[in-house]
């Protein structure tokens, strides 16, 4: 079972990952960057997901300090709204990147993933690939 680090400062985006990810993996959810951060260096996540907007942080932040160490965790960021230079940004930091309208379909998706590829190739100006 996967440790999921599941980080957004709206209770209600944390309620639904709760129940979307509870029955899959062991998920620990975290409204605040400080918090996400003491957890990521005590005891890295299998998997983050995290909103890009963290109030005076970002969740990139996060993807740079799991990076930085020695943790092998695998990286999502996700934001509100489709922008093709968020998107490239976020996967220059080598995180996959979703969308919060793909985010219910997404959640379950990533965590029953046997893995996650190592850097997210898709186009990000595209936004239905089928």
């Amino acid at each position: 079972m996967k440790s999921i680090l599941f980080v957004d400062p709206d209770p209600e985006v944390r309620n639904l990952a709760r129940r979307a990810l509870e029955s899959v993996s062991s998920i620990e959810l975290c409204a605040d960057f400080e918090k996400a951060r003491e957890r990521c260096l005590t005891d890295a996540p299998d998997l983050l997901i995290t909103n890009i907007r963290l109030a005076a942080h970002n969740g990139l932040h996060l993807v740079h300090l799991l990076r930085s160490s020695s943790a092998s965790t695998r990286c999502v960021v996700y934001a509100t709204e489709a922008d093709v230079g968020l998107a490239r940004e976020i996967q220059e930091f080598g995180a996959l990147v979703i969308w919060v309208p793909q985010m219910g379909l997404s959640l379950q998706a990533l965590a029953n993933a046997a893995e996650l590829p190592e850097r997210d190739r898709r186009e990000p100006g595209c936004l239905d690939r089928r």
